[in-house]
C-alpha cells in the first residue's frame, strides 16, 4: 500500500485517508498499519485534519460518516494540541 505521508492539500489528505480505511476494509492492510497511519496523520498533518476541536469540513465532506467513524476509534482518547 502506497500512502502519501505529507499530502500537499487538505483534498489529497481527504484521499489518502479514504485510500486507507478502504485498504483496511478490504484486508489489504492490518489494523495496526491503519492505526499507525491514522495517528501520524493526527501528529503531523493536525493542521489539514482537524479544525477547532473537530474534522476540517473538507475532510468531513470527502471522506463520509462510515470511514468518520472508524477514524474517530482510532482517535479516540487521541489529545489534540497545536
Amino acid at each position: 500500500m502506497d500512502i502519501q505521508r505529507h499530502p500537499r492539500s487538505v483534498v489529497n489528505l481527504a484521499k489518502e485517508l479514504k485510500n486507507l480505511i478502504d485498504a483496511y476494509w478490504s484486508r489489504d492492510i492490518s489494523e495496526e498499519q491503519m492505526r499507525e497511519y491514522v495517528l501520524y496523520f493526527a501528529k503531523y498533518e493536525k493542521k489539514k485534519l482537524f479544525r477547532a476541536n473537530d474534522y476540517s469540513p473538507t475532510i468531513k465532506q470527502r471522506v463520509g460518516k462510515k470511514r468518520l467513524e472508524v477514524i474517530d476509534k482510532v482517535l479516540d482518547g487521541y489529545q489534540m494540541s497545536f
